[in-house]
């Protein structure tokens, strides 16, 4: 989970990671975010312990995003993300450089 900075309020969101070309991706992305919107009201709760009453008055519901993180994307990936209501970013990663196991 993640907060990305606004002008003067913070949206939350989710980022999901794999590392391969997975089209499980999006989905788990969706259910972790469908998660978090269901555990609204202990997030900002642990937003206000942690950051104070500011801060958790002025994390942005209204609009969560979704990141998702993979080698690649199918063209089928591309084509539900478009077709889906929430908006969800899709980004690809390279390795570069000698890869370590």
């Amino acid at each position: 989970m993640q907060f990305r900075a606004g002008a003067r309020a913070t949206a939350v969101g989710n980022i999901e990671y794999k590392r391969d070309t997975d089209a499980g991706v999006i989905n788990q992305g969706l259910f972790s975010l469908s998660w978090l919107m269901d555990q609204r009201a202990e997030f900002e709760h642990l937003v206000h312990d942690r950051f104070g009453a500011t801060a958790a008055s002025q994390v942005l519901w209204s609009g969560p995003s979704l990141i998702c993180t993979a080698d690649d994307f199918t063209r089928y990936d591309v084509h539900a993300v478009c077709e889906h209501r929430r908006p969800i970013d899709l980004a690809r990663y390279r390795y570069f450089g000698t890869e370590q196991t």
